[in-house]
């Protein structure tokens, strides 16, 4: 469940998926299916914070 909510997949294609169809390509309707989500690498501010 949280890899559908954090991923950039579209979910809609995530849920059909898992139900045991196919689809092929995103809906396009979804937030994220228009817009990628940038990918923050944390390891560097992880390691500062302590």
């Amino acid at each position: 469940m949280v890899a559908c909510c954090e991923g950039n997949n579209c979910r809609c294609r995530i849920l059909i998926e898992y139900f045991g169809e196919e689809f092929s390509e995103s809906c396009g309707i979804r937030d994220s299916c228009f817009r990628q989500r940038g990918i923050f690498e944390g390891t560097e501010a992880a390691r500062r914070s302590n």
